[in-house]
């Protein structure tokens, strides 16, 4: 029978989608799996079924082909096992045919491959012996702890013909794996972009969670505004086709804004325009450009970034250039004035990154030039800087951790910022200078 299985995910959380196990598993030709994954940016639905592409594998061993009642049998070898040993082994040992199982195959006088030591199980038959109808329970038992754990489309078979003369029996494994990606709707953003980020969750054997999560991270991305994912049978045995609709969000955004955010002494109305764009040439590289002013504040700032990894790292750059003046009444009279100009380097690394948690790592260079002015004239207003010149060379490494629940998103930064005399850094004996060493940590819930 096909099971049909429907769940609604939101981006905060992950729900479960557990196979349950029955008595006996069924025959392969119904095990039942999801099928259809359609996204957008609030849920991810589970819609369908699918039976796992295992219908033509070859001819399975029947029932005529061997005696009736307890077989003529010693050992079976089960191949082609990449993961589960150790489950499917203590699911093997449960039976009372089987005496003990244990890793690899080969005999004394056919020393066993080192693939053949790494993918083969061999179970002894205790002297209770084993019939036909064991040898399937024990096929469909192997197959019931690959879908318990999440491989659905990976099954065993019991292949025809053999020959019990040599009291050995082979059960065949079959793992599922993704042959294609078939990716549909995309605009700018370049297929490669998308195959990367899904290279963990397609990995053999095909994982139905762990292709849930890379999809639901995927939908997750900025640049994508809605995902549909379907996965079909593929043209081998135990192969599927990932088949990925794909709408894009808007990547270029433009604005002007007026507010009263800064402080009296620059002139608090500020206006701002601002141009964005997110997927630049076409790999997830942004763009992006602001100028604000005010009465004492003129401001520009430019950033370009881009992934240099699969994993959403990403190298960026910045030019940020500030000139201020004081337009208070009560000193606009002293003309204090000051210029800067910054240039960062920024690499960030996600080290974990599902739907529900991340924790990030950053390392920042930024190389600040700055001088301040009284009637025009360079000026120093603390003990340090000479005529009023600062130069600061500051290296950030920053933790980012990040958890979300169903009704909460709790956040924990640290960082830890070191002054370096390189670059022409402001160096003094006394007073402040370009050498420090500072830390902050802020922690936010809500």
């Amino acid at each position: 029978m096909t099971r049909a299985l429907i769940a609604s995910i939101g981006l905060s959380s992950i729900l479960s989608l557990p196979i349950h196990a029955c008595a006996q598993s069924p025959p392969l030709s119904h095990l039942a799996i999801p099928q259809l994954i359609e996204g957008d940016r609030n849920q991810v639905t589970l819609v369908n079924s699918l039976s796992p592409h295992l219908s033509n594998l070859p001819a399975e061993l029947a029932q005529g082909g061997v005696p009736d009642g307890v077989l003529p049998l010693d050992t079976i070898e089960i191949l082609d096992i990449t993961v589960l040993r150790d489950e499917i082994i203590a699911r093997l040992e449960s039976f009372p045919s089987i005496a003990r199982a244990e890793v690899g195959c080969g005999t004394s006088e056919t020393p066993a491959t080192e693939k053949e030591t790494l993918t083969c199980i061999r179970a002894f038959v205790s002297n209770k012996g084993v019939t036909f109808e064991n040898l399937l329970a024990f096929r469909s038992a192997i197959t019931q702890v690959y879908i318990d754990n999440g491989y659905i489309t990976s099954g065993a078979f019991l292949p025809s013909p053999q020959s019990l003369g040599n009291r050995l029996v082979i059960i065949q494994v079959v793992e599922g794996v993704v042959e294609q990606i078939d990716v549909s709707g995309l605009r700018r953003l370049r297929e490669g972009y998308v195959r990367d980020r899904l290279v963990k969750g397609t990995a053999a054997p095909l994982n139905f969670e762990r292709l849930q999560k890379a999809l639901q991270l995927l939908e997750q991305d900025p640049l994508i505004d809605r995902l549909d994912a379907e996965l079909i049978s593929g043209t081998g045995t135990g192969s599927n086709i990932l088949r990925l609709q794909i709408e894009e969000e808007d990547a270029f955004e433009a604005g002007v804004r007026v507010s009263n955010e800064q402080p009296p002494s620059l002139g608090s109305i500020e206006g701002r325009v601002f141009a964005t764009h997110a997927n630049l040439l076409g790999f997830g590289d942004r763009l992006g450009a602001q100028y604000s002013l005010t009465e004492g504040l003129d401001n520009f700032s430019i950033t370009y970034r881009f992934p240099w990894n699969s994993r959403d790292g990403t190298v960026s750059f910045g030019y940020f250039s500030d000139d201020s003046s004081i337009v208070e009444a009560d000193f606009e009279q002293f003309d204090i004035t000051s210029d800067s100009q910054t240039f960062s380097l920024a690499v960030i690394q996600p080290l974990v990154k599902t739907p529900t948690r991340e924790v990030v790592l950053g390392l920042t260079l930024d190389v600040r030039e700055s001088q301040t002015f009284l009637f025009g004239e360079p000026f120093s207003f603390t003990l340090g800087p000479n005529d009023g010149e600062s130069n600061v060379t500051v290296l950030r490494f920053s933790q980012d951790w990040v958890q979300r629940y169903r009704n909460q998103v709790v956040a924990l930064r640290s960082q830890f910022s070191v002054g370096l005399d390189i670059f022409d850094a402001t160096i003094n004996e006394t007073g402040t200078d370009g050498r420090f060493l500072l830390g902050s940590v802020n922690f936010s819930g809500y």
